[in-house]
């Protein structure tokens, strides 16, 4: 339909994955995109055409945030239909060829809420969120851009407004096997695409990043980008998106990242966290932590003092990396100089202790004892605490680390085992420094070695674990 279309990589992907949903293999799509990237020309003006001349029998109701721009959708829909382009590939898939707002007369309607295909049983209705979709079934339900803006994002009567309507009149219009497509931006955590996403797992969902920040959303290997390039630097450069970052981290995060900021009551050290860049004091005696991680997901490993008279822990990452064997955890820790010092590790992996602890290794590793409900009662330990945080996998963790949350969106007392490897780090290392031993720091006296139940001091206690093997 465009001689000259600017194509990006992302555009071409967003047609792959709306090909295999208009053929049937994915039922039910969801595509996270940043602003003005051409979602909606694919999603809602190109694909409902394309759709109705694949199959004209197909009934699609195009939805939004307000009727004026599902009405705009599909007047768009229609000239793609009456154009000579169109008419070249789907021939049978026609419009009535006036304006007709009543079918009294036995024509085919056609106006800016609905048109039907002559000769067919499909068509096209268009309504904003809150509309009626009373006597209209439904085979395709498309919603793009279901939010507004920040304030009905953020508004929970807005929000209650459109999780109602979704379920009482959209949802009702389908049949088993109707599909569903929602396309939008992000803006809040219960928009209406993440309740949706909260309460339906059937759907695939699709996240593009306006700037490329990890490799957790790599579009099935066909993003080219490396770390920290742009999406689409002609249209929408790294400088000017990082320039939003900077004056509004919010609207960085949940517009372009798709990472709409949740409140500080889900995400779980979001309150008592506190980022710099700045070298961090030394308060006492310093430790390591550490979360083995595996080929998909990373290995955190952090170095942490403790001021325990004002009850802050200074902590910074060391490791925050993917595929790392205990080797090159070793290998970082010497460049780290960690020397004799402590490293507390999770004690799920005694295997990965020992390699620590035996030569050429020679670290002074020990275990953090799992108990019942173990992980719960160390994050609400560290919670008692201030932490001041440094590293890039740190700020990543804080906003991404969350407890699990009912179908209302209310946070309840399990956490979502995830984006935390750096988190279970600082759990395990400040929780048996504190609790799992007699240690006592920052004291006017610092104390070198380790006074705990696994021994005098980290030679006896590497002797001892050397002799049981776990």
């Amino acid at each position: 339909m465009f001689d000259d279309y600017s194509w990006n990589w992302h555009h071409r992907y967003i047609c792959h994955k709306l090909q295999q949903f208009a053929d049937g293999k994915i039922k039910k799509l969801a595509i996270f995109v940043p602003p003005q990237h051409g979602k909606s020309e694919l999603a809602s003006r190109l694909f409902p055409a394309y759709k109705l001349g694949k199959n004209p029998d197909a009934r699609i109701a195009g939805v939004s945030y307000a009727h004026s721009l599902s009405a705009k959708f599909n007047r768009s829909v229609q000239r793609y239909i009456d154009s000579a382009k169109y008419r070249e590939i789907f021939a049978n898939t026609q419009l009535y060829s006036k304006n007709i707002r009543s079918a009294s007369d036995g024509a085919y309607l056609r106006n800016s809420d609905e048109f039907e295909i002559v000769g067919y049983k499909g068509g096209y209705i268009s309504v904003g969120i809150g509309g009626g979709l009373t006597g209209n079934k439904v085979d395709l339900l498309i919603i793009d851009d279901p939010v507004k803006d920040a304030v009905e994002a953020g508004s929970p009567a807005f929000q209650a407004r459109n999780w109602e309507w979704y379920n009482s009149v959209a949802s009702t219009r389908l049949n088993n096997n109707a599909q569903q497509l929602l396309i939008q931006t992000r803006w809040d955590s219960n928009d209406l695409g993440g309740m949706i996403l909260r309460n339906d797992p059937e759907f695939e969902v699709i996240v593009i990043r306006a700037i490329k920040e990890d490799m957790a959303h790599d579009c099935e290997g066909r993003d080219p980008r490396k770390l920290g390039e742009a999406l689409w630097e002609k249209e929408h450069s790294r400088e000017k998106i990082l320039g939003i970052k900077e004056r509004s981290p919010k609207t960085y995060f949940s517009l372009y990242q798709q990472e709409p900021q949740d409140p500080t009551d889900i995400l779980v050290f979001a309150r008592n966290s506190e980022m710099t860049t700045h070298p961090l004091p030394s308060v006492s005696e310093t430790y390591y932590a550490c979360d083995f991680g595996f080929s998909n997901s990373q290995t955190g490993v952090c170095k942490f003092q403790l001021d325990v008279e004002n009850k802050v822990v200074y902590a910074e990452e060391v490791i925050y990396e993917l595929g790392y064997t205990n080797h090159d955890i070793a290998l970082a820790l010497r460049e780290d100089e960690i020397g004799n010092k402590l490293l507390i590790c999770d004690s799920a992996e005694p295997k990965s202790i020992q390699e620590l602890i035996d030569p050429p290794n020679n670290l002074n590793a020990i275990p953090c004892p799992k108990f019942q409900n173990s992980v719960l009662t160390m994050i609400l330990y560290l919670k008692s605490w201030q932490l001041v945080l440094k590293g890039a996998g740190f700020e990543f963790e804080v906003r991404k680390y969350k407890w699990k949350i009912n179908a209302e969106g209310k946070p309840i007392n399990k956490e979502v085992d995830a984006h935390n490897h750096l988190f279970k780090a600082l759990m395990y290392g400040v929780y048996q420094i504190m609790e799992g031993s007699s240690v006592s720091v920052g004291e006017d006296e610092a104390v070198s070695k380790p006074r705990s139940r696994f021994g005098e001091h980290a030679n006896k206690k590497r002797t001892k674990w050397k002799r049981n093997k776990f």
